[in-house]
């Protein structure tokens, strides 16, 4: 789970428009119900904050198992619409995928170099 978490989060990170940076910084990640918060403004951007809360998500995903990444400035729906030409239409799905897939053939490589020693 760790590993599909990271690469999402980057995968996401990656793919979003970026003009102030805020949509890119307010990928939250939370544990038990999904974050209804933003983090920073248009005028103070806090990936810190994001990033921080992303590795506390982790750590209480570990013993609960529920996980959720949320991104709640007002544009997002726009952004993942195609209203930015910086990214295509449904980047959102775009970046699940390849994050997805990513950890499914990082898991699969792992078992098979373990089934080899």
């Amino acid at each position: 789970m760790v590993r599909l978490v990271v690469n999402l989060d980057a995968e996401l990170r990656v793919r979003t428009p970026y003009d102030t940076g805020w949509a890119r910084a307010n990928w939250i990640w939370s544990v038990g119900v999904p974050a209804l918060a933003t983090f920073g403004s248009r005028a103070a951007v806090s990936v810190q904050t994001s990033v921080a809360a992303m590795i506390s998500a982790i750590l209480a995903a570990a013993r609960t198992g529920k996980i959720y990444v949320s991104n709640n400035v007002p544009y997002i729906v726009d952004l993942d619409e195609g209203s930015s030409q910086q990214a295509p239409r449904g980047f959102v799905r775009m970046a699940v995928r390849t994050a997805v897939a990513s950890a499914r053939y990082a898991a699969q490589t792992a078992s098979r170099a373990g089934a080899s020693l």
